[in-house]
């Protein structure tokens, strides 16, 4: 056994060790992003500190690892659909079906307005006080009413269609189970044996991050998913598959925003321009499959962005003219406004991102991917540089990741861990065929996924159940509505209704029980109290009156 493998158990411990100690430095409680590191890995830590310290137990053969990830490695399309079954039972339990976070009502709001076949939803201008818990949250038209989501529209309209048969937790379970499959694409052109691919596999299914990430409303599966189909279709590169590649690129450019896909394939692109000798349809190849969905979804997008805020003083839409004069200013202000140099939150951020990232991967499948033997095959050096600038491009982001399970920034670069991880995993086994080590990080995958993943699930379901809880008094019939007032647990951000106001109940922001009240009388003047608790109000209306009865009277008057 090499040096390295037999260090490996006590390299990981350290690592382990050194997260548990960072976990006591940071703050639990005051942001989202503490929230959900107290939640999710304070919490879970002793178990994760458990299955690391399983890699020091002795390996007695009595399992046959690598005839179990052979059957895996055979049958990826099985385990992807039995991914997309099981996620789509368990999303409307562990996550309540539901956005937890503002990011994610963002994205499914915008994608019940696609479902609806709409690009903006409209609203008496009154009403928008009681609907925008910012008047930053959506881009806002205040004289005319109309409100957009801020973020591109790909994983929107991919959502879309889930969202008009009214399933839109089976999204994420479907893009995760055919990453499932990618991953397994992608280990089959850099791994001949079976063995190999099943141990991809396995190690993505043992990482929380990845399988759970799958039951919320997050872009991050889908950056992942597309990011998983450019890599497989540029990893054996030929005209055809790059303009292939260069059309999936198009799609993770447009999911949310560009940045993640960018930071991504920056490698690869470099790969395909100094390889030699240098063929250049490949790289134009890979150009023309970017540029139409870009052009249009992108830099259109980007115009229907800047066409659609009116200020909250305003009194009608802003002239279109000096806009659409200034668009290339405008464009280059978008792209640029979110860039600032690290300075020590960032550092603190991307230290957390670092932990959790850690803490929601396989045992030791930071440490494996670290030292992947890169300089045997370009392919695996571009994997790592992939992931590297994509570690290395948020220092210049000024945002931490808010609420998020695992490092949702890494995310649309994470399908290059167990890659890598797996490609030292095939060293070790051509140099020892007999390395207990192999069997030892197998193992620690197995009993994560029967230990880790269940745990936090479960952590996951009590999280979002709580943070549901803090509501008044109601039955959930769409006749019933809730001002919503600032208690409880980020308690605002409760206020999430679909663009028809045809939720169940219908959740208005609270300006106060004198606002309320004005605002009853003029639009649901029979409307009778129910009750009331700390984090709001409660009222009953008659079928006549309900928000999107009254919405649509509204629509009517307005044609």
């Amino acid at each position: 056994m090499s040096d390295r493998t037999a260090h490996l158990p006590r390299t990981n411990l350290l690592l382990t060790l050194l997260c548990g100690v960072l976990l006591l430095y940071f703050p639990w409680e005051g942001r989202p992003l503490w929230e959900i590191l107290y939640a999710d890995d304070v919490i879970s830590y002793p178990v994760f500190l458990a299955l690391a310290l399983s890699l020091f137990l002795p390996d007695r053969g009595r399992i046959p690892y690598r005839k179990v990830l052979a059957r895996i490695g055979e049958h990826p399309g099985a385990i992807g659909l039995s991914v997309f079954a099981a996620l789509s039972l368990l999303s409307p339990l562990i996550y309540q079906g539901r956005p937890l976070s503002t990011d994610e009502y963002l994205l499914w709001f915008q994608a019940h307005t696609f479902a609806q076949g709409k690009l903006f939803a409209t609203y008496p201008r009154e009403w928008l006080h009681h609907l925008l818990i910012s008047p930053d949250l959506f881009l806002t038209d205040w004289g005319k009413g109309t409100i957009l989501s801020p973020y591109w529209p790909g994983f929107s309209l991919l959502l879309a269609p889930f969202a008009a048969l009214g399933v839109p937790w089976m999204c994420n379970p479907a893009l995760t189970g055919l990453s499932v499959f990618l991953l397994a694409a992608i280990a089959r052109e850099l791994f001949a044996e079976s063995e190999t691919r099943g141990a991809v596999l396995l190690l993505a299914l043992a990482s929380t991050c990845f399988l759970l990430n799958g039951v919320t409303f997050y872009a991050m599966p889908a950056h992942l998913l597309f990011n998983a189909l450019f890599t497989w279709l540029v990893v054996r590169p030929s005209t055809g598959r790059l303009f292939l590649a260069g059309v999936a690129g198009s799609v993770a450019l447009v999911l949310h925003n560009p940045l993640p896909h960018i930071l991504y394939a920056t490698p690869w692109a470099l790969w395909l321009l100094f390889r030699r000798p240098f063929d250049w349809k490949q790289p134009t190849a890979l150009l023309a499959g970017y540029l139409p969905l870009s052009l249009i979804l992108g830099v259109g997008w980007a115009i229907l962005r800047l066409n659609s805020s009116c200020p909250l003083p305003c009194g009608g839409a802003l002239p279109a003219a000096p806009i659409a004069a200034n668009s290339t200013a405008g464009l280059s202000a978008f792209a640029t406004s979110a860039f600032v140099l690290p300075n020590l939150d960032i550092l603190e951020w991307r230290t957390v991102g670092f932990v959790k990232l850690v803490l929601s991967s396989a045992p030791a499948l930071i440490l494996l991917a670290c030292i992947a033997p890169v300089t045997k095959d370009v392919r695996l050096r571009c994997l790592a540089a992939s992931a590297l600038l994509t570690l290395a491009g948020y220092f210049f982001i000024p945002f931490d990741q808010g609420f998020g399970w695992g490092n949702r920034y890494f995310h649309p670069a994470w399908l290059t861990l167990p890659l890598l991880a797996t490609a030292t995993l095939q060293g070790w086994t051509r140099t020892a065929p007999e390395s207990p080590s192999y069997n030892k990080v197998m193992r620690a995958a197995l009993l994560c996924l029967i230990t880790l993943v269940p745990t936090k699930a479960l952590i996951m379901y009590f999280h979002t159940k709580e943070h549901w809880s803090h509501l008044p008094p109601h039955t959930g019939a769409s006749s019933e509505i809730i001002f919503k007032n600032s208690y409880g647990n980020w308690g605002l951000f409760l206020v999430q209704n679909p663009p028809d106001l045809s939720g169940a109940p219908t959740i208005f922001v609270s300006l106060g029980r004198r606002r309320d009240i004005e605002f009853l009388r003029t639009n649901f003047p029979d409307a009778k109290f129910i009750g009331s608790n700390l984090y709001g109000t409660t009222y009953q209306l008659p079928p006549s009156q309900t928000p999107r009865q009254r919405l649509q009277e509204a629509s009517i008057k307005r044609d």
